[in-house]
Protein backbone atom coordinates (compact mmCIF):
# COMPACT_ATOMS: atom_id res chain seq x y z
CA UNK A 1 0.00 0.00 0.00
CA UNK A 2 1.54 3.57 -0.54
CA UNK A 3 0.88 6.72 0.79
CA UNK A 4 0.86 10.92 -0.34
CA UNK A 5 1.50 14.07 0.92
CA UNK A 6 2.44 14.29 4.27
CA UNK A 7 5.06 16.55 6.10
CA UNK A 8 8.07 13.83 6.05
CA UNK A 9 9.65 14.53 9.27
CA UNK A 10 6.35 13.53 10.66
CA UNK A 11 6.19 10.25 8.89
CA UNK A 12 7.74 7.16 10.88
CA UNK A 13 7.33 4.77 13.34
CA UNK A 14 7.73 5.02 17.37
CA UNK A 15 9.20 1.67 18.78
CA UNK A 16 5.75 -0.16 18.90
CA UNK A 17 5.26 0.34 14.84
CA UNK A 18 2.36 3.00 15.52
CA UNK A 19 1.74 4.41 12.15
CA UNK A 20 1.30 8.78 12.15
CA UNK A 21 -0.37 10.91 9.32
CA UNK A 22 1.23 8.52 6.44
CA UNK A 23 0.83 6.66 3.21
CA UNK A 24 1.66 3.54 3.07
CA UNK A 25 2.37 1.50 0.16
CA UNK A 26 2.34 -2.33 0.98
CA UNK A 27 3.57 -4.51 -1.75
CA UNK A 28 2.24 -7.86 -1.02
CA UNK A 29 3.06 -10.50 -3.61
CA UNK A 30 1.90 -14.07 -2.88
CA UNK A 31 0.63 -13.42 1.08
CA UNK A 32 -1.79 -10.90 -0.23
CA UNK A 33 -2.75 -6.95 0.80
CA UNK A 34 -5.99 -8.38 1.88
CA UNK A 35 -4.49 -10.65 4.97
CA UNK A 36 -1.46 -10.56 7.12
CA UNK A 37 1.12 -7.67 7.28
CA UNK A 38 0.00 -5.97 4.46
CA UNK A 39 -3.65 -5.86 5.15
CA UNK A 40 -2.72 -5.10 9.20
CA UNK A 41 -0.43 -2.01 8.14
CA UNK A 42 -2.76 -0.64 5.35
CA UNK A 43 -5.26 -0.57 8.08
CA UNK A 44 -3.13 1.04 10.56
CA UNK A 45 -2.50 3.54 8.09
CA UNK A 46 -5.59 4.14 7.29
CA UNK A 47 -6.40 4.66 11.36
CA UNK A 48 -4.05 7.38 11.48
CA UNK A 49 -5.47 8.99 8.08
CA UNK A 50 -3.37 7.87 5.27
CA UNK A 51 -3.95 7.21 1.79
CA UNK A 52 -3.66 3.96 1.15
CA UNK A 53 -3.18 2.17 -1.76
CA UNK A 54 -3.09 -1.41 -2.08
CA UNK A 55 -0.66 -2.79 -4.09
CA UNK A 56 -1.00 -6.80 -5.27
CA UNK A 57 -1.12 -9.24 -7.64
CA UNK A 58 -3.70 -8.32 -10.74
CA UNK A 59 -7.40 -10.58 -10.36
CA UNK A 60 -6.88 -11.17 -6.15
CA UNK A 61 -9.77 -9.78 -4.82
CA UNK A 62 -9.20 -6.93 -2.56
CA UNK A 63 -12.91 -5.64 -1.92
CA UNK A 64 -13.00 -6.41 1.68
CA UNK A 65 -9.49 -5.28 2.31
CA UNK A 66 -10.67 -1.72 0.11
CA UNK A 67 -14.11 -1.70 2.26
CA UNK A 68 -12.54 -1.99 5.23
CA UNK A 69 -10.18 1.00 4.81
CA UNK A 70 -13.21 3.02 3.45
CA UNK A 71 -14.90 1.89 6.84
CA UNK A 72 -12.20 3.90 8.74
CA UNK A 73 -12.72 7.05 6.99
CA UNK A 74 -9.65 7.20 4.73
CA UNK A 75 -9.14 7.55 1.03
CA UNK A 76 -8.11 3.83 -0.93
CA UNK A 77 -7.09 3.06 -4.10
CA UNK A 78 -5.89 -0.50 -5.48
CA UNK A 79 -3.06 -0.60 -8.17
CA UNK A 80 -2.11 -3.93 -9.48
CA UNK A 81 1.76 -5.21 -9.33
CA UNK A 82 3.86 -7.92 -9.78
CA UNK A 83 7.16 -7.53 -8.25
CA UNK A 84 9.12 -9.82 -10.68
CA UNK A 85 8.17 -7.51 -13.24
CA UNK A 86 9.86 -4.44 -13.96
CA UNK A 87 7.67 -3.43 -16.14
CA UNK A 88 4.29 -3.83 -13.44
CA UNK A 89 6.52 -2.22 -10.68
CA UNK A 90 6.91 0.64 -12.84
CA UNK A 91 3.43 1.21 -13.50
CA UNK A 92 2.33 0.63 -10.32
CA UNK A 93 4.43 3.41 -8.79
CA UNK A 94 3.91 5.86 -11.79
CA UNK A 95 -0.21 5.34 -11.01
CA UNK A 96 0.08 6.36 -7.30
CA UNK A 97 1.98 9.62 -8.08
CA UNK A 98 -0.44 9.90 -10.62
CA UNK A 99 -3.39 9.39 -8.26
CA UNK A 100 -2.04 11.12 -5.06
CA UNK A 101 0.29 13.63 -6.57
CA UNK A 102 3.33 12.05 -4.88
CA UNK A 103 4.68 8.96 -2.58
CA UNK A 104 5.73 9.77 1.23
CA UNK A 105 6.36 6.51 2.25
CA UNK A 106 6.64 2.83 0.46
CA UNK A 107 6.25 -0.66 2.64
CA UNK A 108 8.08 -3.19 0.50
CA UNK A 109 6.52 -6.42 1.67
CA UNK A 110 5.99 -8.90 -1.06
CA UNK A 111 7.50 -11.87 -0.18
CA UNK A 112 7.13 -15.58 -0.78
CA UNK A 113 8.44 -18.91 1.27
CA UNK A 114 10.44 -21.32 0.37
CA UNK A 115 10.50 -25.19 0.36
CA UNK A 116 12.67 -27.21 2.90
CA UNK A 117 16.01 -28.51 0.63
CA UNK A 118 19.65 -28.34 1.09
CA UNK A 119 21.32 -26.54 -1.75
CA UNK A 120 23.22 -29.94 -3.07
CA UNK A 121 19.27 -30.80 -4.77
CA UNK A 122 17.54 -27.49 -4.87
CA UNK A 123 15.92 -27.07 -8.27
CA UNK A 124 17.26 -24.26 -10.48
CA UNK A 125 13.81 -22.86 -11.02
CA UNK A 126 12.97 -22.73 -7.18
CA UNK A 127 15.91 -20.35 -6.31
CA UNK A 128 15.69 -18.22 -9.08
CA UNK A 129 11.92 -17.53 -8.21
CA UNK A 130 12.36 -17.07 -4.60
CA UNK A 131 15.15 -14.75 -5.63
CA UNK A 132 13.53 -12.91 -8.46
CA UNK A 133 10.16 -12.36 -5.86
CA UNK A 134 12.03 -11.76 -2.28
CA UNK A 135 15.35 -10.02 -3.20
CA UNK A 136 15.09 -8.46 -7.05
CA UNK A 137 11.29 -7.93 -6.71
CA UNK A 138 12.64 -5.45 -3.47
CA UNK A 139 15.20 -3.78 -5.92
CA UNK A 140 12.82 -3.15 -8.39
CA UNK A 141 10.66 -1.25 -6.14
CA UNK A 142 13.33 0.69 -4.81
CA UNK A 143 14.66 1.73 -7.90
CA UNK A 144 11.44 3.54 -8.85
CA UNK A 145 9.99 4.35 -5.36
CA UNK A 146 13.55 6.41 -4.93
CA UNK A 147 13.48 8.31 -8.42
CA UNK A 148 10.33 9.57 -6.98
CA UNK A 149 11.45 10.43 -3.49
CA UNK A 150 14.67 12.42 -5.50
CA UNK A 151 12.18 14.44 -7.92
CA UNK A 152 10.35 15.66 -4.77
CA UNK A 153 12.79 16.18 -2.00
CA UNK A 154 12.76 13.50 0.37
CA UNK A 155 10.70 10.00 1.71
CA UNK A 156 10.87 6.83 3.59
CA UNK A 157 11.19 3.43 2.76
CA UNK A 158 10.47 0.60 4.74
CA UNK A 159 11.58 -3.16 3.75
CA UNK A 160 10.14 -5.79 5.15
CA UNK A 161 13.38 -8.80 5.83
CA UNK A 162 12.41 -11.34 8.83
CA UNK A 163 14.64 -13.40 11.03
CA UNK A 164 16.03 -15.06 8.11
CA UNK A 165 17.92 -12.00 7.58
CA UNK A 166 19.79 -12.57 10.66
CA UNK A 167 20.20 -16.18 10.74
CA UNK A 168 20.43 -19.09 8.48
CA UNK A 169 18.19 -22.14 8.82
CA UNK A 170 18.94 -25.41 7.51
CA UNK A 171 16.66 -25.97 4.08
CA UNK A 172 15.73 -22.37 3.49
CA UNK A 173 18.65 -21.54 1.68
CA UNK A 174 17.16 -18.92 -1.17
CA UNK A 175 14.89 -17.15 1.41
CA UNK A 176 17.74 -17.18 4.00
CA UNK A 177 20.04 -15.55 1.25
CA UNK A 178 16.96 -12.93 -0.28
CA UNK A 179 16.66 -11.70 3.33
CA UNK A 180 20.08 -11.42 3.84
CA UNK A 181 20.48 -9.56 0.66
CA UNK A 182 17.68 -7.04 1.79
CA UNK A 183 19.32 -6.03 4.97
CA UNK A 184 22.25 -5.70 3.34
CA UNK A 185 20.45 -3.62 0.50
CA UNK A 186 18.86 -1.68 3.22
CA UNK A 187 22.15 -0.74 5.13
CA UNK A 188 23.59 0.79 1.99
CA UNK A 189 20.82 3.27 0.43
CA UNK A 190 20.04 4.16 3.79
CA UNK A 191 23.59 5.59 3.90
CA UNK A 192 23.73 6.45 0.40
CA UNK A 193 20.32 9.01 0.52
CA UNK A 194 20.73 10.04 4.01
CA UNK A 195 21.77 12.92 2.64
CA UNK A 196 18.57 13.91 0.50
CA UNK A 197 15.90 13.13 2.87
CA UNK A 198 15.35 9.80 2.45
CA UNK A 199 15.29 7.10 5.15
CA UNK A 200 15.46 3.34 4.65
CA UNK A 201 14.57 0.95 7.39
CA UNK A 202 14.15 -2.91 7.57
CA UNK A 203 12.06 -5.25 9.83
Amino acid sequence: MFACKIPIEKAFFSLDIKLYDLKILAESLFNEANSGIGKATGLEAAREGATVVVADLPGNDHEQTLNEIRALGAKCFFVPIDVSDVNSVKKAINLTVEKCGRLDIAFNNAGIGSPYSGIHDMPEDVWDKIISVNLTGQFYCLKYELQQFLKQGGGVIVNMSSLGGLKAEPGLVPYTAAKHGVLGTTKNIAIQYATQNIRANAL
